[in-house]
């Protein structure tokens, strides 16, 4: 039995890296940190919020889950940017992430 509770706290984690891998790298998307070409090039695990090949996203929604989740973290400096970019406008921003996040087709 206690191999089960390792195996559900071993998950656990692995489903926390994996969330918090995906915050970061959309943050730094969104942000204009980084492009996902050099998150792709780069990581072994490019999560996003969005499926950046369609590039299809509802980007207040996607602003919204990232303001929660870096709230809860007390990464105030993140929410900021992050309302700055929401409060600045759905097209302005959604252009922006298009423009950012085009993808050269890599076998992705």
């Amino acid at each position: 039995m206690d191999n089960f509770f390792e195996y559900q706290e071993y998950s656990s984690t692995i489903q926390e890296e994996i969330i918090e891998n995906c915050m970061k790298n959309s943050y730094d998307v969104i942000t204009g940190d980084k492009t996902i070409d050099e998150l792709v090039e780069s990581s072994d695990s490019p999560y996003f919020l969005w499926n950046v090949i369609s590039g299809d996203m509802a980007i207040i929604d996607v602003l919204d889950c990232m303001i929660d989740y870096f709230e809860d973290r007390e990464e105030y400096e993140k929410c900021s940017k992050l309302l700055k970019l929401k409060k600045d406008g759905e097209i302005k921003c959604r252009r922006k992430v298009k423009r950012i996040s085009k993808v050269r087709n890599k076998g992705l």
